[in-house]
């Protein structure tokens, strides 16, 4: 597990942790985040999440794996800190909160892994886009050596974002264990283990090819609050509307937490 962090030069805010989603690692939050969070006065750390890699090992990596790991990174920090989650990673914390009820100051969910339900999505993909599905088919069982060197901006990015620039990050693009991928595809968390005491902020996202809108409605009926989208793809914190939801999550925490 590599754990990270960034302190801020006047520390103003409670420390926020920022966790990743699949198939990548930390350097989604380095890009832009990580610094212009501790510039504005939080401590900001990362986590690149570990997952064991052997195909008939005996612990097989799940997100209770993750979960483990994120309850490390909290003992570290050495208090609950504010959680900036990006799709898969919005599954871990929400299994974490399931099991072990810990009051954070606040959370923000961005384009989240829905706390049920995934697969229905995913079977849906196949038959809206074939093409993408089978892409995430081959990157999951080949890897990405062998999907289309397009896929990063299709997936991730808004239509117009700049296609040399989202090729950029396929290189950066991480494995994941098969035991992980079916433990959150088939996820599922009850409303009532999810009734939460401190403030969440959903992010969506206008051109998101991996959640729908079915799956955010679902985040949105959990917590009882409204998304707000955004004109990108995927990965917010990268595409072009990044500082605008990022200025969003500064004035949320501000007010709220």
């Amino acid at each position: 597990m590599k754990f990270t962090s960034a302190k801020a030069q006047t520390k103003q805010h409670k420390p926020v942790l920022f966790l990743h989603g699949a198939y990548c690692d930390s350097f989604v939050w380095e890009e832009h985040y990580i610094n212009y969070f501790s510039e504005k006065g939080f401590d900001c750390y990362s986590l690149d999440f570990e997952s064991e890699e052997s195909l008939f090992s005996l612990n097989p990596t799940t997100v209770n794996t993750y979960v483990n790991q994120v309850l490390e990174c909290i003992k570290q920090i050495g208090e609950p800190p504010i959680i900036v989650a990006h799709s898969m990673g919005a599954a871990v914390i929400q299994k974490l909160y399931s099991k072990y009820k810990i009051e954070f100051p606040a959370w923000v969910l961005m384009t989240p892994t829905p706390p049920r339900g995934y697969h229905i999505s995913s079977q849906m993909m196949m038959l809206s886009d074939p093409t993408l599905f089978n892409q995430m088919y081959m990157l999951q069982m080949l890897g990405k050596n062998f999907v289309d060197p397009g896929l990063a901006k299709h997936v991730l990015f808004a239509d117009d974002f700049d296609e040399k620039k989202a090729e950029s990050y396929l290189p950066m693009i991480k494995s994941m264990p098969h035991s992980l991928v079916y433990d959150v595809m088939t996820m599922v968390l009850c409303d009532q283990d999810l009734k939460v005491d401190f403030p969440v902020m959903l992010q969506a996202a206008e051109s998101d090819k991996l959640i729908t809108r079915t799956d955010v409605e679902t985040v949105e009926k959990t917590y009882d609050i409204k998304a707000t989208y955004y004109d990108s793809g995927h990965a917010i914190m990268l595409d072009k509307s990044w500082k605008t939801a990022a200025d969003d999550v500064i004035v949320f925490l501000e007010e709220k937490a």
